[in-house]
């Protein structure tokens, strides 16, 4: 636009716009009085200033949240009321949860979860429901399993007819809350409490539409979720949509590591001073190894220390060895009698058994005691297993830590060897509670009393060495000996020669060395294996173990399925010759080895019939013979050989075939 048509375009009057529109390109308004003008910059609010109440009083100084009413006048009680409701009804839509943190250990968590439903149910008024990945696929089937088993739980009888399905005179959908809500007013129930067991396998939209649609019931129905997280809570809340966040308010809580807890069940059930029945270093060593490659839970480590009973007590190595000790050529007539009467005596031997066991309780409440002393005072001690399993193999002396210890222990200053001397009565005295091991003080009340002699003598010794300025060391220690330079022929030799000894020193060297053999004698005891009768108290057969707690029972199904005659009694010859009737599993298995991988249903019922005549030569009822048939699919099916084929309705899909 020119300078020339601006000019024009602020020269014209408002009321001329219709006239000079056709012939101006634009046009700018301009109003004759400024006054109506409207501000560039817009006014400032209005300043309110706080009234105060009604009543006089001074201005608190916690102003509430919301600003008062009536132009100022609403005193602040009315306010703060006014906020608390609204938090109150806010406060009243979020879930309060719980987020247990497993883990990786997901099969524990099936155990974990079913001790927690049942101490809420003991302690709470309510139901507790445990919903699991593999059981619901969408919102719908978690909803009805939720309303199924809620109510289950709080009543004995449940049908379509049910008071709580009835709402206005329609009945209700099974998955609609409001028919957990009738349940909630009839029974009063203070929790209705939903464990989602592996909540991380979850759809993340349905598990956050669960908990947007259960804050929508919170104020109808007391819902308190659970969540089982394998990883962390963090990672679980940027999996679900902020919304969800925002209804839920709880504590994380951190269950014990497998780990540990399967540390404390060896300390007690294996390595216990109580435990009737020991295992050898070569099972647990099996065991733990099993335990740490698969990550099995601890119920299955648990389950693999049933106990195992040897009768053929006469056929162990360590009774013939026993019995040739008591008939070797310098045994006197009363041993020979006695290897005589445990031969054939059965009581003789029960009473030979009973002491043995006793003497077995001594010596392994002896091992226990010395590996309870080398964990407490071995400044860097391996893990207690590998101690349990390498002491019980190898005995203590091959450990290797009791050598360090009296190495470490001859070298040591007055002062670290009387904490040393305080560490070991601090064992003796507490006992290992972990090992169900008390106090030995009173029992071996010679050493304990040596211990406090020599503690009590190397601290008056400390104590004048110090009172005349001399440091108290051993002939053991390293700085005890010192540089010597020889000049022999132009040639320098260098040599160590030890530094003179004081009295003092000399006695501290010897109550050392008398301290090391008083350990020396503790430590010492043999391996547990020679001795009579281990086997019995002593399971370490790595053969009967995998028989008994790994089988293979395919082979065996096959074979008797196959041939039942080599498990049956009823299989001898007829009068006619002929043999007696197989069961009916075993006919149809016969023909389901011969058979594809689709098998129809009429055709397999046909066969069987005509293999049922055959084989009882005679003409069975049709109903009796369709029964035989029901019962040998059915268990087929449940030894998981047979399903129900989803192609065709009216074939059955073969799942396992003979060796493979």
């Amino acid at each position: 636009m020119s300078d020339h048509e601006m000019t024009n375009a602020n020269s014209i009057d408002p009321l001329d716009y219709e006239v000079h529109n056709s012939i101006s390109a634009c046009y700018v308004y301009k109003p004759q009085h400024e006054d109506t003008c409207i501000a560039a910059r817009p006014k400032k609010r209005r300043r309110i200033t706080r009234v105060s109440n009604i009543s006089g009083a001074s201005e608190i100084s916690d102003v509430p949240n919301f600003r008062p009413l009536l132009r100022g006048i609403e005193n602040q009680q009315c306010c703060r009321l006014r906020s608390e409701l609204f938090a109150n009804s806010r406060d009243s839509y979020t879930i309060p949860t719980g987020f247990i943190v497993t883990g990786p250990n997901i099969s524990s968590q099936e155990f974990l979860f079913n001790q927690i439903s049942s101490r809420l149910r003991a302690h709470i008024k309510g139901s507790v429901v445990i919903i699991r990945s593999t059981d619901v696929s969408n919102i719908k089937s978690v909803l009805k399993q939720l309303i199924r088993d809620a109510i289950s739980q709080g009543s004995e009888i449940l049908d379509d007819n049910s008071s709580y399905n009835i709402e206005n005179g329609r009945k209700l959908l099974n998955f609609d809350l409001q028919i957990l809500h009738n349940f909630v007013k009839k029974h009063g129930s203070t929790a209705i409490t939903i464990a989602f067991q592996d909540s991380e396998a979850f759809d993340t939209k349905i598990v956050g539409e669960l908990v947007t649609l259960f804050s929508s019931w919170r104020n109808r129905i007391p819902f308190v979720l659970i969540f089982g997280i394998a990883t962390s809570v963090g990672l679980f809340r940027e999996r679900i949509s902020r919304a969800a966040t925002s209804q839920l308010y709880g504590t994380q809580f951190e269950v014990e590591q497998t780990s540990s807890l399967l540390e404390r069940i060896f300390l007690r059930v294996v390595a216990g001073a109580k435990v009737p029945l020991r295992l050898g270093p070569d099972l647990i060593s099996a065991i733990l190894e099993r335990q740490q490659d698969h990550v099995q839970s601890i119920q299955a480590f648990v389950a693999a220390l049933k106990k195992e009973h040897f009768e053929a007590v006469r056929m162990l190595k360590s009774f013939r060895n026993f019995i040739e000790d008591k008939v070797c050529t310098n045994s006197s007539m009363e041993q020979l009698q006695k290897a005589q009467m445990l031969l054939t005596d059965d009581k003789i031997l029960l009473d030979e058994i009973e002491r043995s066991i006793m003497t077995k309780n001594l010596a392994v409440i002896h091992l226990l005691r010395i590996i309870h002393v080398l964990i407490t005072v071995s400044p860097e001690a391996p893990p207690k297993t590998y101690i349990f399993q390498k002491a019980f193999r190898d005995g203590v002396e091959d450990l290797g830590l009791v050598q360090k210890l009296m190495s470490s222990l001859k070298r040591m200053s007055p002062s670290d060897l009387l904490d040393f001397i305080n560490k070991i009565k601090d064992a003796v005295h507490g006992g290992a509670p972990e090992l169900d091991l008390a106090g030995w003080a009173d029992e071996e009340n010679e050493i304990f009393m040596e211990l406090t002699s020599i503690q009590e003598k190397i601290s008056a010794l400390e104590e004048a060495s110090l009172g005349v300025g001399h440091r108290l060391k051993s002939s053991y220690a390293i700085h005890n000996k010192g540089l010597r330079t020889t000049v022999v022929a132009q040639r320098i030799q260098l040599s160590y020669e030890e530094s003179t000894l004081t009295s003092e020193d000399k006695k501290y060297t010897a109550l050392v060395d008398q301290l090391s053999q008083l350990l020396n004698s503790f430590f010492k005891i043999e391996k547990p294996e020679p001795e009579f009768l281990h086997e019995v108290w002593t399971f370490d057969s790595m053969q009967r173990f995998r028989e008994a707690f790994t089988p293979r029972p395919r082979a065996a199904l096959e074979r008797a399925l196959s041939t039942p005659s080599d498990y049956l009694n009823n299989f001898e010859k007829s009068s006619r010759g002929s043999s007696a009737r197989p069961p009916a599993t075993a006919i149809l298995y016969q023909m389901y080895l011969e058979s594809g991988a689709l098998i129809n249903t009429y055709d397999l019922w046909k066969v069987f019939s005509n293999a049922i005549i055959a084989s009882s030569g005679q003409k069975l009822d049709e109903r009796d013979t369709l029964v035989f048939f029901y019962q040998a699919i059915a268990n087929l099916k449940m030894l998981g050989m047979l399903k129900q084929s989803k192609r065709k309705a009216d074939h059955l899909a073969k799942l396992a075939w003979k060796g493979l």
